[in-house]
């Protein structure tokens, strides 16, 4: 049984995953910090499936990019389950999950997610791994890492005008893309959890 969560963005997610299946999964839209209800969702979705914390054998969440403060929260709830099952969590790209979920590869993608501060996180995918990650406040700079075969996801309901042209694909980050990401790709791109807060 695995656990993920996904906290980089405005929305918190849980899912549980059997044999590579997503059997369960919740979502709550954060008004204010993801301490407000990720702790709901997680219980909502054991007690919905009579799982006991004990049976989990994987905790996943999204690494980001995205919100510091979310990511810090998912990683605090995933720690305080590693200690009660002696289990130690993974962090995945959150971008990288996304981008897995357009082609079922990582591929040649761009990948744009908005933050609360009015930043545009982005990371650019070139032949599946990382060639360019960062934040600007103006998205048309990010024209450069446009190709041919480049795809654009906008989650979080925002559009990027300067890049409609390439015909965004609106995309939320979630812990079910993420779980799906760690069962069905055969290259996972972690994040290094003794980075992260």
């Amino acid at each position: 049984m695995q656990l993920v969560i996904e906290t980089s963005s405005f929305f918190s997610s849980v899912a549980l995953f059997s044999k590579s299946e997503c059997i369960a999964f919740a979502e709550a839209k954060v008004q204010n910090s993801h301490s407000e209800g990720l702790h709901s969702l997680i219980e909502d979705v054991l007690n919905n499936e009579k799982i006991q914390i004990s049976s989990l054998k994987t905790l996943v969440m999204g690494g980001g990019p995205g919100s510091n403060t979310g990511l810090r929260i998912g990683l605090a709830a995933l720690k305080g389950f590693a200690t009660i099952i002696n289990k130690i969590p993974l962090a995945l790209d959150s971008h990288a999950a996304m981008a897995f979920s357009l082609n079922g590869l990582i591929g040649d993608s761009l990948l744009i997610t908005t933050s609360k501060r009015g930043l545009y996180n982005f990371t650019h995918f070139k032949n599946d791994m990382i060639s360019g990650r960062g934040n600007t406040k103006a998205p048309k700079e990010l024209s450069a890492y446009m190709g041919q075969k480049t795809m654009v996801a906008c989650p979080d309901g925002f559009s990027i005008d300067e890049l409609s042209e390439f015909n965004p694909v609106q995309l939320l980050p979630d812990a079910r893309i993420l779980g799906n990401y760690f069962n069905k790709s055969q290259n996972n791109l972690e994040v290094d959890l003794s980075t992260m807060y």
